[in-house]
């Protein structure tokens, strides 16, 4: 495999003649692209699995260590909040070191702790062990999403399907889990939930270890023997930036909470799910773990509607602007997240009040196909809606605010959704939080149709480069052709996408996210 990885021989004849220009990861060849997109794929997957997949262990680590309720969820909260502030981390360091030293260096460190918890003889040891998995293996999650942008020009249609497998993969890892982990402990033990995951991390390492460098600016630092960039300016940059927006950027913060909340409800499942199943309907800790499969279903079944959506509505968004000379506007991208916040609530009510002796197990468990599907609504128009208001750049760090607000509220829950179960019981616990997210449900209205204003208010926005508009309005009339290393949109940011600094336009960049 390895072999696929090195650079061809007219490459290295090349070399021998004289300098050449970098190699441009849209030159490599498609066996070589399907290769890495697969283990991108597979290593996003596997990260965000490492958490879920603990669910199962939950009971026995209890009973084995003698301890309470709390901390024998307490790792699921330990390798979560890792995610408030690694991504962000492993953004400045992939602009200062490239990619590649930053997603092997985290993914190996994420393997070694996911192992020292498994062998654990001591909670203490497994709760350490936990955070400093989440912590020092989450840089990868933002690294390894831009990749993708790496390897495929703009518009391509692999790309475009590798970019949305990403995504959706993420929030697959976090439902598959639950019924991979809960399965293999029943068989093996709690242990086997951390070999699983340390099995599947090392399967992502040996594809990715060969891997060359992607990020195009480090390559090409590299081939003019350039300095690297200043480490505190990324730092600065990657962590300060994303709070600032939060603070004055007005579509950040609902949008961002709406976000948080989608999926502190899918942790508070993690806790509520094995509770009522095994003390109302004697589950095991197997069933337990297929209880989960209803929202993988949803959020699978969300993807082909997803894509019914942004032909009905989107792209004609994007012909009527077109025919305008405009642009399209950015915020009938929402139409999915406005489903997403009515079900929501729905989900939640349904479980709350169908989870109860007399009631078949079936009515309880099917509610969490309305939730997987509102969930990838929420999870997956949001932020394609902020890439098209702020750019690739700028995105990205709506993206790490995004992922910060996710963790930092999701991450407490699971730790007193028991102790808010017993006291309130479970119809009133679920119906609490419905009320919470019926509070949610205006946002992406509102937004959309508040947010051509916001956006003319916008610091961010105005400071975008003004050539945009006149690159997509001449966008029609362009030949087609993939980048070379002179194209502009060869010249890509930290974030992973195509600079529009030189003029690229959303719509070169995204034509369509689900086709």
């Amino acid at each position: 495999m390895a072999a696929l990885f090195r650079k061809s021989d007219q490459s290295q004849k090349q070399e021998a003649v004289g300098p050449k220009p970098p190699d441009n990861p849209y030159s490599w060849s498609p066996t070589v692209k399907l290769i890495v997109s697969f283990g991108n794929f597979l290593s996003l997957f596997s990260i965000s699995f490492g958490n879920s997949a603990y669910i199962g262990s939950i009971i026995p680590v209890q009973a084995e260590f003698r301890i309470s309720d709390t901390l024998a969820i307490a790792p699921i909260s330990l390798y979560s909040i890792g995610f408030v502030c690694g991504p962000m981390l492993g953004s400045a360091l992939s602009e200062v070191f490239g990619r590649q030293y930053v997603y092997k260096t985290a993914m190996i460190l994420c393997l070694v702790f996911t192992i020292v918890a498994g062998t654990a003889t001591h909670f203490r040891t497994l709760a350490v062990a936990r955070a400093f998995a989440g912590f020092l293996g989450s840089p990868a999650i933002t690294v390894l999403s831009a990749m993708q942008f790496d390897l495929y020009a703009p518009g391509d249609k692999m790309g475009e399907l590798w970019k949305v497998l990403s995504g959706i993969g993420v929030i697959w890892a976090t439902e598959l889990g639950p019924f991979a982990g809960g399965d293999i402990v029943q068989d093996r033990g709690w242990r086997w939930s951390f070999y699983l995951t340390a099995i599947l991390l090392g399967a992502c390492l040996l594809i990715m270890l060969p891997v060359r460098e992607t990020f195009l600016p480090e390559i090409v630092r590299k081939h003019n023997k350039s300095p690297r960039p200043n480490l505190g300016q990324a730092l600065k940059t990657s962590f300060w930036r994303p709070l600032h927006m939060m603070l004055v950027e007005p579509i950040m913060l609902p949008t961002s909470l709406f976000v948080a909340w989608s999926q502190t409800i899918l942790f508070v499942f993690y806790v509520a799910y094995p509770y009522i199943l095994v003390r109302v309907y004697s589950f095991s800790l197997s069933h337990v773990g297929l209880s989960f499969l209803p929202l993988f279903v949803g959020t699978t079944l969300a993807v082909p509607v997803l894509g019914i959506i942004d032909k009905r509505v989107y792209q004609v968004e994007v012909a009527r602007a077109r025919a305008n000379g405009e642009l399209p506007t950015p915020e009938a991208r929402l139409f999915p997240s406005k489903i997403g916040a009515m079900l929501i609530p729905v989900a939640l009510f349904w479980l709350g009040w169908t989870a109860r002796s007399g009631v078949h197990w079936a009515a309880p468990v099917m509610s969490g196909l309305v939730y997987g599907f509102a969930f990838a609504f929420a999870m997956l128009s949001i932020p394609i809606y902020k890439g098209d208001v702020y750019g690739p750049e700028l995105g990205a760090s709506a993206f790490a605010i995004d992922t910060a607000a996710r963790y930092l509220l999701s991450s407490p829950f699971p730790l007193f959704t028991v102790q808010m179960i017993n006291g309130l019981g479970f119809e009133w616990a679920m119906s609490l939080l419905a009320f919470i997210s019926l509070i949610f449900v205006p946002v992406p209205w509102l937004i959309a149709h508040y947010g051509p204003a916001l956006r003319a208010r916008s610091h961010y926005v105005k400071n975008l480069n003004r050539e945009i508009d006149m690159q997509f309005l001449q966008s029609d009339t362009q030949a087609e052709g993939k980048p070379t290393f002179d194209s502009p949109v060869a010249t890509q940011t930290s974030t992973g996408n195509s600079s529009l600094r030189f003029g690229e336009s959303p719509a070169q960049t995204e034509p369509s996210v689900w086709v």
